[in-house]
């Protein structure tokens, strides 16, 4: 039965509606793995929320003293009243100084600006991990847009391939029926110039085709082999489209950004407004020098200072810088605003494309099960010289862009699953890629492992088997699975 049934599925849609899965088939989570260990784009983005890390490190680093060393040696020559009176007979005397020396500074208080400034730094961070994030997610769609336009592609090609052998087997019956006298020869040109779009039609799907693998290769890394049809898990997609909306602006990336640049922004006017209070540090040094030119005099100090420093004018340079950083957290959140209309347009699109085309699907479907049982019927109508060679042509016609809609269609259905769950910065949790893992754990790697498969993954062939009977409305027992 079950056999039969795939039969069936094959005759009526004309392609293979999934690939089964064999031992060098690659995901569409394993694919998503493999665009983030080499694709450079995301590595870029890497690469810039680690500089941020450092650059919060750097502002940890004024709580800590400040030690340093210091050594010279010199020659040289003095006149002072002390100099005539050891050297009569000169007005000068040599002197070769030697000295070194340790010295401690530690800031006490400096009107909160290194607490605030780690603060700032701490916000930068973690903006642009969220953009990282971000990043992630949408080039785990891009990779899950062109994984999908290859499967896509690869099974126009084979309905177009098979429309051109129709075209060219219909075509040489009605020319050797033409050539015997008992056809027209207005019929072999509306034939040949049918099976002439045919031919185009194929040249289409195959340019598609090398495009999409293109793509493919160029986010991936390597060319596309025993691509799996991919399922999304359904039991992440949101009841509705009022819980779409509020799951994105809760959890969305890019909004998670936008709120951390604007508490990077109002830590970066409190920072700055450490300008308006004085500066307090602890100095402490030791030094020894000695004049090994001038009868072994040495000198040894040890010092310590607590010195204030408080700035009383500056050509209102800190008050202009005030109003600048003012400012600056007004545009902050204005650009948040910004993120949230994108993200609400973006999920709106999404859900949009997801509820249509779940309804069109079962349109497409009835248009290609009516026109394979038209075509069949008019295969058998033919046989008994009750139909011409053009009807059926005019039937294959039928049958091709009914299934050539369904496929696209299809494909559009499933990339409107990913751009639900990329709508709500889930795409990664969706796919079973532990985004947190890798970039706070085994991002110093930069790679990762191989993904978790869903439960629903683990049976692939079945469960993309039953969603197309479904369909077609195709039910059966569950004895006739096995």
């Amino acid at each position: 039965m079950k056999l039969l049934r795939q039969t069936y599925l094959f005759a009526l849609f004309g392609v293979a509606l999934f690939v089964p899965g064999q031992s060098l088939a690659k995901s569409l989570e394993q694919a998503v793995a493999t665009a983030f260990n080499t694709n450079p784009d995301l590595k870029e983005i890497f690469h810039n929320y680690k500089a941020s890390r450092q650059e919060q490190e750097i502002a940890e680093g004024g709580w800590y003293p400040s030690i340093d060393i210091n050594a010279s040696v010199g020659a040289g020559i003095q006149d002072t009243p002390e100099s005539r009176l050891n050297t009569p007979n000169a007005q000068s005397e040599d002197i070769r100084p030697v000295t070194y020396g340790i010295s401690l500074s530690q800031i006490l208080f400096d009107g909160f600006f290194t607490s605030e400034n780690v603060e700032r730094t701490s916000f930068e961070a973690q903006s642009e991990l969220y953009a990282l994030q971000a990043a992630a997610e949408n080039k785990a769609l891009e990779v899950a847009n062109i994984y999908l336009n290859v499967i896509r592609d690869a099974k126009l090609v084979e309905l177009a391939t098979k429309n051109v052998n129709s075209h060219t087997t219909i075509h040489e019956q009605i020319k050797l029926r033409t050539d015997n006298g008992l056809g027209s020869a207005s019929d072999l040109s509306q034939a040949t110039g049918r099976l002439a779009r045919a031919n185009a039609n194929l040249i289409t799907a195959q340019n598609n085709l090398y495009d999409s693998t293109a793509a493919y290769i160029r986010l991936v890394g390597e060319k596309p082999e025993e691509l799996i049809l991919p399922v999304p898990d359904k039991l992440m997609l949101p009841a509705s489209e009022g819980l779409l909306l509020d799951k994105s602006m809760l959890n969305h990336p890019t909004v998670k950004s936008a709120i951390a640049d604007i508490k990077a922004a109002e830590a970066q006017l409190s920072q700055n407004q450490s300008s308006f209070m004085p500066r307090v540090t602890l100095e402490v040094g030791k030094n020894y020098t000695a004049d090994r030119a001038n009868d072994g005099i040495e000198r040894d100090t040890l010092r310590a200072d607590i010195v204030m420093n408080y700035n009383l004018f500056r050509g209102w340079q800190d008050s202009a810088l005030e109003m600048q950083n003012a400012y600056q957290i007004e545009q902050a959140k204005d650009i948040k605003m910004s993120a949230e209309r994108q993200v609400i347009e973006g999920a709106k699109f999404s859900w949009n494309s997801y509820s249509f085309t779940d309804r069109q699907l079962e349109f497409l479907k009835l248009h290609v099960e009516q026109s394979f049982l038209t075509q069949q019927a008019y295969q058998e109508q033919f046989e008994l010289g009750r139909r011409t060679l053009l009807d059926l042509l005019d039937t294959e016609n039928e049958l091709f862009e009914a299934r050539r809609n369904f496929v696209t269609a299809e494909t559009e259905y499933l990339h409107a699953h990913y751009r639900v769950f990329n709508a709500m910065g889930d795409l990664l949790k969706a796919l079973r890629i532990q985004g947190d893992e890798y970039w706070r754990d085994t991002i110093e790697k930069e790679q990762v492992g191989t993904p978790q498969q869903p439960q629903q993954q683990k049976t692939t062939r079945k469960s993309a088997s039953s969603r197309l009977e479904r369909f077609l409305g195709i039910h059966g027992n569950d004895e006739d699975e096995g």
